[in-house]
Order: structure tokens, then C-alpha cells, then sequence
């Protein structure tokens, strides 16, 4: 997997953020879900942390500082966002 182009690598993580998103749910401890990829080595955090689209979902149960976050790295990208009719 080491051989992989940055950009294939790019699909595949793109691939893992559509089957485990990150999410947060009431008194629970933050699942990071994909982004659990950016800490497996310097080469996987740098490619998923460019490839901007990967961060363009935004998740609000994960705290201001993780929208924030999101926002930056999403740069362009156009953003998806998705609200609970049902939270409070």
C-alpha cells in the first residue's frame, strides 16, 4: 500500500469517510471514524489532510474546534452539511 499514488490513496480514504463517518453522540466518547487515518503514518496524514473534499462534510457533534478544523481543510471543496430535524 506503501506504492500507492497520493491521489489513489485519496480514493480509498474517500472510500472509509462514506462507510465511517465521524460522529459524536450524547455522552459518549468522540468516534473519529476515518479520520483515525491521518494518525497511522506522516504519509497517510499529509495526503488525507490535503485532499480537501475528505473534509467538506462537516460534523457538527464533534465540537466547534473540529467544525472550525473542517472548514479550513475543506477549502474550496463544496461543503455537505446535514442537520437532525430531531436534535434539540
Amino acid at each position: 500500500i506503501s506504492r500507492l499514488p497520493p491521489e489513489i490513496l485519496g480514493l480509498v480514504f474517500s472510500f472509509e469517510a462514506e462507510m465511517d463517518p465521524p460522529r459524536c453522540y450524547e455522552d459518549a466518547k468522540p468516534n473519529l471514524g476515518w479520520i483515525n487515518v491521518t494518525h497511522v503514518c506522516r504519509r497517510w496524514r499529509y495526503i488525507a489532510t490535503d485532499h480537501s473534499s475528505l473534509w467538506a462534510r462537516i460534523e457538527f457533534t464533534l465540537g466547534e474546534r473540529w467544525v472550525e478544523e473542517m472548514f479550513r481543510r475543506a477549502r474550496t471543496s463544496p461543503l455537505i452539511i446535514e442537520l437532525d430535524s430531531a436534535a434539540p
